[in-house]
């Protein structure tokens, strides 16, 4: 845990007047509330995306009982993206996402410390705490509903760590500015904080905070509300309680320039001022100083908050997601929809219904009728026929039906919702079809997932940044490899500046049935060539990759390395020669003896067939025989 005197973590408010803070605190609040009150517009759109999302969007209704269904078409999408951004960011437990890379001279022990760094990033953020990778969820799960999203990197001052923070965009609020710009080059930026009540009280009485915070009791007071959360707590079903405005104080986090040593220059500052009362709680400068309090980089100021957007936009500084673009069409596609829900329901219904004219002279009251029998009334037939008008509602119209059935593939065209990506494709088609369908779909989904992934890097380089700052001299860590904990070591040294962070995720992630159809090509291709099936580290590494393209974990448990495979292979095939001469020697063995047996056989029968007189002895005997006599 990193101590509160390092010079960019104190609360330097206690160093100026009373004078000066409420001087402060008075310009944080009036330059706050025209910044809220310049994009309140803005924010009602997103309070609108979000009803639209949940099929709450509300149109007029003809009559009571009117339809007020809704096509889920702005949920598919972000869903859509969510689903597979995710997939992609955190493809499996256990693979290293985050890579050092050095960016001066590489040498042995550069690699070597770009190692510890790598796992212990990878801890921190991972395997210390699960609120980072549910953060991330959360932020791929609003990013294409709202377009831009903001991640927060700071020293937590109540657990004391690194920590890294989702904010919305509709809580960090920003000056009015016409054109692109970029958010480093703002000026000031103002967050909105919910701080429960007790932390409040934790922070006041650590010091943190220079007085304690008066809890919120009206919304109405208070610049700056946020639309969203109104709409969020009414399609939840949640309603506000009356204890519920003490349990919570609004904070303003300012990051804005001041000249407090009246020097005729500003400075990078952070101020915290409590919505309520308006009063300054907290003061710290916001550049990089030393452990002495000596300023380096010429007070350039720090960025906390890192961008993510679904959309960049080239005249403005908020991206734009689905909300915007399909936002509008999927409304009118629920108008339409709902208007031939209701034209069908009262073709249905309402046909039965009309006006009667009250001189017929029939009884009030309804009339049973009876299936074989009729009914006896007094007023002529003809007459009962004029006075009464039954309605007579003709039903949907088809044109209406087609308008809305061009809205909503023009909304999922857009939206790069393809029936290919969903996997419900209503027609057979090639395999070879269908993977470029795949990959055209997957063009957009992958340009925008590159943007996600060079915004997360910034993100992580500011995480970095903080760890080479706080952290103390030497930390103990733990990592699970091969399911046994190995204790790792890492020194502050190792956070040097010369390292750069990038993260390790596939912005072209495709689908399973894609992946496992390249993979078992590649592996089909490799093993028919008689050239490459000589080659053990080829065919290791494709049938590598097809077991990830399974997300087999612990891959290398399950394969040998490509030396023992180099080594079997060798074995193998001293085995095979020593096999071929055992198998000659055995035939030629084996040939000697058939021939000793054949001739000994020949020379059998010769020697009977001479004792029976069939035939003659050799001349050679008949001649020793002779001789003999």
């Amino acid at each position: 845990m990193p101590s509160l005197l390092h010079p960019t973590l104190r609360d330097i408010s206690p160093q100026l007047d009373a004078d000066k803070l409420k001087n402060t605190g008075r310009m944080v609040q009036e330059e706050f509330t025209p910044d809220a009150e310049s994009c309140s517009e803005w924010r009602e759109m997103h309070a609108k995306w979000i009803e639209i999302y949940f099929q709450r969007d509300k149109t007029e209704k003809p009559f009571e009982g009117a339809s007020d269904d809704s096509l889920p078409i702005l949920a598919e999408a972000c869903d859509q993206f969510h689903a597979r951004a995710s997939k992609a960011m955190f493809p499996a437990r256990g693979r290293k996402m985050i890579r050092c890379v050095p960016t001066g001279a590489v040498d042995p022990m550069s690699l070597e410390r770009a190692q510890r760094v790598e796992k212990y990033l990878q801890w921190q953020l991972l395997d210390r705490g699960s609120d980072y990778r549910q953060a991330k969820d959360a932020m791929l799960m609003a990013l294409p509903l709202h377009g831009c999203m903001f991640s927060k990197v700071f020293m937590d001052p109540v657990t004391g760590r690194l920590a890294v923070r989702n904010v919305r965009a509709t809580d960090l609020i920003i000056p009015y500015g016409t054109g692109p710009r970029m958010l480093d080059d703002i000026g000031r930026k103002t967050e909105i904080q919910w701080v429960p009540r007790h932390h409040a009280n934790k922070l006041a009485s650590t010091g943190y905070f220079n007085q304690p915070l008066m809890p919120w009791s009206s919304r109405g007071s208070v610049a700056g509300k946020n639309p969203a959360d109104d709409v969020v707590d009414t399609i939840m079903g949640f309603q506000e309680g009356h204890r519920d405005a003490s349990d919570y104080c609004l904070v303003l986090e300012q990051h804005r320039w001041l000249d407090l040593d009246e020097d005729g220059v500003e400075e990078p500052y952070i101020v915290w001022l409590d919505a309520i009362n308006q009063e300054v709680v907290r003061i710290q400068i916001r550049y990089e100083t030393d452990e002495a309090g000596v300023p380096v980089d010429d007070k350039n100021p720090m960025e906390f908050y890192t961008q993510f957007n679904f959309v960049p936009n080239p005249d403005g500084l908020y991206g734009i997601g689905h909300g915007l673009k399909i936002g509008a069409v999927n409304h009118a596609i629920n108008r339409l929809l709902r208007i031939n829900l209701d034209s069908a329901m009262l073709a249905a219904i309402g046909n039965a219904s009309g006006i009667i004219n009250k001189t017929i002279g029939i009884k009030k009251g309804e009339i049973q009728l009876k299936l074989g029998k009729f009914i006896t009334t007094e007023t002529p037939v003809e007459d009962i026929r004029t006075q009464i008008m039954p309605f007579s509602f003709p039903g949907p119209n088809a044109a209406g039906i087609n308008l809305m059935e061009l809205l909503s593939s023009r909304a999922d065209r857009l939206a790069m919702v393809t029936e290919a990506l969903t996997g419900q494709t209503q027609s057979v088609m090639q395999p070879t079809t269908v993977l470029a369908l795949l990959e055209q779909s997957n063009i957009v989904f992958s340009a925008v997932f590159e943007r996600v992934l060079v915004s997360w890097e910034s993100e992580l380089q500011k995480v970095y940044r903080t760890n080479r700052m706080y952290m103390n001299d030497n930390e103990y860590f733990v990592i699970i490899d091969a399911n046994e904990p190995m204790f790792q070591e890492i020194a502050a040294a190792d956070f040097q500046e010369n390292f750069q962070i990038k993260a390790l995720a596939d912005p072209d992630q495709l689908t399973l049935k894609e992946k496992l159809a390249k993979a078992q090509a590649s592996y089909q291709v490799l093993s028919t060539s008689p050239i490459m099936a000589m080659s053990p580290p080829h065919m290791r590494n494709a049938i590598a990759r097809y077991l990830e393209s399974l997300d087999v974990e612990n891959i290398d448990e399950l394969l040998p390395t490509t030396d023992m495979v180099i080594q079997l292979m060798q074995l193998q095939s001293q085995q095979q020669t020593t096999q071929a001469v055992n198998a000659g020697l055995e035939k030629a063995a084996m040939g000697a003896v058939q021939a000793i047996a054949t001739k000994a056989a020949s020379m059998a029968l010769q020697d009977a067939a001479i004792a029976a007189g069939v035939i003659e002895p050799p001349a050679s005997e008949q001649k020793g025989n002779g001789s003999q006599k």
